[in-house]
């Protein structure tokens, strides 16, 4: 059995250069999360339209609860849409999104077996361990918010010691931190987080046996073949960045231009993230083939 230990012989642009061939050749890849866009474009449509009639019964008596009768009125209402659209992204991400993943592995290693394979068989089949992905999204999104609040904890650490050393230097970094450094921040430690999270969907689908063998096993791929699986998915997560710090100054943007500025936004992180996540899925996938090959 050869071991993994080293960066695999297989580079980066031949990687890159499969997702994109098997893209273009099999675009049914796509399918998967063409659907979930699709669900999440309806989360946002209905959210847009919550505080109109006859969403506005069961939407406005909510949000007067949770966040005030101030973002029941326009302009608020779009200030708050994207934080009540992070929280169904998250639902739908753990109900939905790793489901679909492991349709879009299956997918990818039949089209790269060259196989006829039907996609109502494959949703059926990963149908089966349903409860595997639905827990592992549960596990995913509370690793995402532990990142999520480290960030935050490191950032405040900071400006209290900024604070206490140089005082005058606050008013100046601020800005300039929360507009940008902390969501550069955050975005390189989900990158980071997903190179060790990544494979553990396409170990369930291509190499079977338990979603904690499973994470073990993405997580020590991880470790072993960081050099090579960090810079194979960041480069395509950089395409989304620009959406990404978007969608963390949106409010601000809303100010400076007009308050629709904010769905436009959300609407193009739905769009953008679909290629993206897929093309990493495909590039994670084709990773893992390769290694299992070798290692057989």
């Amino acid at each position: 059995m050869i071991s993994i230990n080293k960066e695999p012989r297989f580079g980066l642009k031949s990687n890159w250069s499969a997702a994109l061939e098997l893209l273009a050749a099999r675009p049914i890849v796509l399918m998967p999360f063409l659907v979930l866009a699709l669900i999440q474009g309806l989360f946002l449509e209905l959210l847009y339209f919550s505080s109109r009639r006859p969403l506005s019964f069961i939407a406005d008596p909510l949000i007067r609860k949770f966040f005030g009768a101030g973002f029941t009125h326009y302009p608020a209402e779009l200030i708050l849409l994207p934080k009540l659209f992070a929280y169904a992204s998250t639902l739908i991400y753990i109900t939905a999104g790793i489901f679909l993943t492991a349709v879009c592995v299956e997918i990818i290693k039949r089209a790269k077996e060259d196989s006829s394979f039907d996609t109502g068989d494959i949703i059926r089949d990963n149908g089966k361990r349903y409860t595997t992905f639905l827990i592992y999204g549960v596990i995913a999104t509370l690793a995402v918010y532990l990142a999520k609040r480290g960030n935050a904890f490191v950032f405040s650490l900071f400006y209290k010691l900024l604070a206490s050393r140089l005082p005058e230097a606050v008013p100046g970094t601020v800005p300039a931190a929360t507009t940008f450094f902390m969501p550069m921040a955050l975005f390189l430690t989900i990158v980071v987080l997903h190179v060790f999270l990544l494979l553990v969907i396409p170990i369930i689908v291509i190499r079977g046996g338990t979603l904690w063998k499973a994470i073990v096993k993405s997580v020590s791929m991880g470790l072993r073949n960081f050099s090579y699986i960090f810079p194979l998915i960041i480069v395509p997560y950089l395409v989304y960045l620009p959406v990404f710090i978007m969608k963390a100054n949106s409010a601000r943007l809303a100010k400076l231009v007009f308050p629709e500025v904010i769905l436009i936004i959300t609407a193009a992180g739905i769009i953008v993230s679909m290629f993206v996540d897929c093309f990493v899925v495909i590039c994670a996938t084709e990773f893992l083939l390769k290694t299992t090959k070798k290692d057989s």
